[in-house]
């Protein structure tokens, strides 16, 4: 380095002063090998700072622009250890470094800052440490559980399965105040397999599919936001640095706000789900869509909520306590869809679930906890408790749950039952009638069926038939939407579940997979079909890339190493996380959700539109 015109800094304080001097190329080689982790500390330059240093060095030079790549290395390292605390603190490091990029572009026109990751590696579950202590309890307690997960006698040790953190509150997230353990695990074929793992060095888990976010502020932001994967992204990024920076296109709406509005909820459809979905059908009507955000999902007094809590936080654009619906600290919350009704807008409602179920209930009717009985009194009296409503004027359903036959024959024309019809029927149904009158409308999807499959942890190709088949319903509203020009469609889900989504060749040739009976373990694996159409797909079936044993290349899923077990041996279905579920919008207003919301700003943007 030095011999072509590097200054070499082995400090911290030599970086600064050669940043300070301007002395051009610099390089700060500041410890013999790695560096250590965030959690031992020790590091003589925090991310945050290193970038800083590099910042100075790119800007005492005059030229036409520069660009800066920044990694947090140890992220994918911790993740690998399965270390959740570790995972945790060196994300908080370089979150810092965001930070600082952030305030380096604020108030200027020339910079662009992009934050991504590479992959997704273990399949962590952030789950609620209520319903982890739960499972620990049923499957034999704490020391039971992390003898589960021991290296085998004699070799080197490792953190422990699950990590338990207390949660810190944030104004902006609704936490403030909050208590109660966030609880890290990852997926179980990893931490099954870390047990048996006999070979000399360190067990590492595995890389997954899963989908991972892409955040853009800046210059040229609403560009690369468009980017579909990974090489589309670099793509981009290599048209700027040569000049060749294209416009984005996109359908113009002549109004500000939709006259209609669509909501589809996909029940427990996380990044995990529509990157599964996505590779076994090979397309994605939803992954097209120009608008695209996260949302956090977490209830009143807790991170992580339920079909109840979540559909409320949609329907209301307020946070209500874990089972509740529609209705906190004693109080009911009117709903955008019991507004829609008030203000003489036709409503409608489609589900592959119960009519009287959760995710449905919670845009009609008011309860503490759950209630079937009473969800279809509230159904049935919702004209009479709303001034100015008439009740649902459409609804078409697999099931119509606890209605008697005489609520279901006074409803008439008004509901339809049809329990062969998929989601994306029923959808085209709905909306058929809804358009007919030619007046405003609201509608609700409700894809219940899909939060059973994945609450029964379903491994199978027909789960993700489902979603392609939600996926589907999704292309019918936004080509409904595109006809018409006045209608916004917005998708997302209550919770995500704790899956992920493995390949069939990394990890397992490297004979990390010690769980599965590939692999000489006891754990079924299910293997399903990646579609050859997908989108830069290329080498998915080539036997020389992947290996004849391996090609062509195979999906398979798995769930948390906790919800597992807890599934396999204790007979307890379902555990949700706090990750994050994606959104994805089209229509008049729908950039308002572009980015980070918290679910209830979701619900607040709707009623909105609602009531404008």
């Amino acid at each position: 380095m030095a011999a072509n015109g590097y200054e070499v800094a082995t400090t911290a304080e030599g970086v600064q002063d050669a940043v300070s001097a301007g002395k051009g190329k610099l390089v700060g080689l500041l410890h013999e090998k790695d560096m250590p982790t965030a959690l031992d500390g020790g590091r003589a330059m925090s991310l945050e700072q290193m970038f800083g240093a590099a910042v100075g060095v790119l800007d005492a030079e005059e030229s036409e622009g520069w660009f800066l790549m920044v990694e947090g290395s140890f992220i994918d390292w911790e993740e690998h250890a399965m270390n959740g605390e570790g995972v945790v603190a060196e994300t908080l490091d370089f979150d810092e470094a965001v930070a600082a990029a952030r305030r380096y572009a604020a108030g200027r026109d020339d910079t662009l800052v992009i934050v991504t990751a590479d992959h997704e590696t273990g399949g962590l579950a952030p789950m609620d440490g209520r319903d982890s202590a739960l499972l620990t309890k049923k499957l034999g307690g704490v020391e039971a559980m992390e003898a589960r997960a021991r290296a085998a006698e004699g070799k080197q040790g490792y953190p422990p399965a699950v990590y338990d953190a207390p949660v810190r509150g944030e104004a902006r997230g609704g936490l403030e105040g909050a208590s109660g353990v966030l609880t890290s695990t990852f997926g179980h074929l990893s931490v099954a397999s870390r047990a048996e793992w006999t070979e000399d060095g360190r067990f590492y888990s595995m890389h997954t599919a899963t989908m991972v976010p892409m955040f853009a502020e800046g210059a040229g932001a609403e560009w690369v936001a468009s980017a579909r994967d990974n090489a589309e992204l670099g793509a981009m990024l290599r048209g700027i640095v040569v000049g060749e920076v294209l416009g984005v296109e996109r359908d113009v709406f002549e109004a500000e706000v939709p006259e209609n509005v669509v909501l589809m909820v996909g029940a427990g459809m996380g990044l995990s789900a529509w990157t599964a979905a996505y590779y076994a059908n090979g397309s994605s009507a939803a992954l097209e869509a120009p608008v695209r955000g996260m949302v956090a999902t977490h209830p009143e007094g807790g991170v992580v909520g339920d079909a109840a809590s979540g559909a409320s936080a949609l329907a209301t654009g307020s946070r209500v306590p874990r089972g509740a619906i529609s209705r906190a600290s004693g109080e009911d919350i009117m709903t955008w869809l019991e507004r829609a009704e008030s203000e003489g807008i036709r409503t409608g409602l489609v589900t592959t679930g119960a009519l009287t179920g959760p995710t449905a209930a919670a845009f009609y009717a008011h309860m503490d906890a759950h209630d079937g009985i009473q969800a279809a009194a509230s159904y049935v009296s919702l004209g009479d408790r709303i001034e100015g409503a008439d009740g649902v004027d459409v609804a078409f359903v697999r099931d119509a749950g606890a209605l008697t036959v005489a609520q279901r024959e006074a409803l008439g024309s008004r509901l339809v039952v049809d329990a062969e019809a998929n989601v994306e029927e029923l959808t085209a149904r709905a909306l058929e009638r809804l358009e007919a009158t030619g007046d405003r409308f609201v509608l609700v999807v409700d894809a219940a069926e899909l939060g059973v499959r994945f609450e029964a942890l379903d491994r199978t190709r027909e789960v993700l038939d489902l979603a392609s088949g939600f996926d589907r319903a999704v292309g019918r509203a936004f080509g409904f939407a595109r006809r018409r020009g006045d209608t916004a469609v917005v998708v997302t889900a209550d919770t995500d579940q704790s899956l992920s989504v493995l390949d069939t060749h990394y990890g397992f040739v490297k004979g990390r997979c010690g769980a599965a009976k590939r692999c000489g373990g006891d754990f079924e694996l299910i293997e399903i079909d990646v579609r050859g159409e997908v989108e830069r797909g290329e080498g998915f079936a080539d036997a020389v890339m992947q290996g004849e044993e391996w090609a062509p290349t195979k999906v398979v899923l798995q769930y948390g190493w906790l919800a597992q077990l807890g599934r396999d041996e204790a007979g307890v279905e379902g555990a949700r996380t706090a990750t994050f579920v994606p959104l994805f919008a089209y229509g008049p207003g729908s950039q308002a959700l572009r980015g980070y919301s918290a679910q209830p700003r979701v619900g607040q943007v709707l009623s909105g539109w609602v009531t404008r």
